[in-house]
């Protein structure tokens, strides 16, 4: 039985740029950088229960992530992640 649909995460052009950079960066923190895979994982279609295994977290905690993207994504040129 299928869920709900997954909200749409749409990133611009430099909203993925700040967040490749970010993940690839060594000194970046690990909470926010599996936030930040999280964007980029949604805005590449991928599933909520595949993002949740890829990084080994909970599909509610993709969920609540998602939301949170979807909501301000037209309001901030880089996503907060906190």
């Amino acid at each position: 039985m299928a869920g709900r649909p997954a909200r749409n995460v749409a990133l611009s052009p430099e909203q993925r740029k700040s967040l490749q950079v970010f993940v690839q960066r060594p000194t970046s923190p690990q909470g926010k950088v599996t936030r930040a895979w999280i964007a980029l994982l949604a805005a590449d279609g991928m599933a909520t229960t595949a993002i949740a295994a890829r990084l080994g977290v909970t599909a509610a905690f993709i969920s609540k992530w998602r939301k949170r993207f979807a909501r301000i994504r037209s309001a901030a040129p880089v996503l907060p992640l906190s």
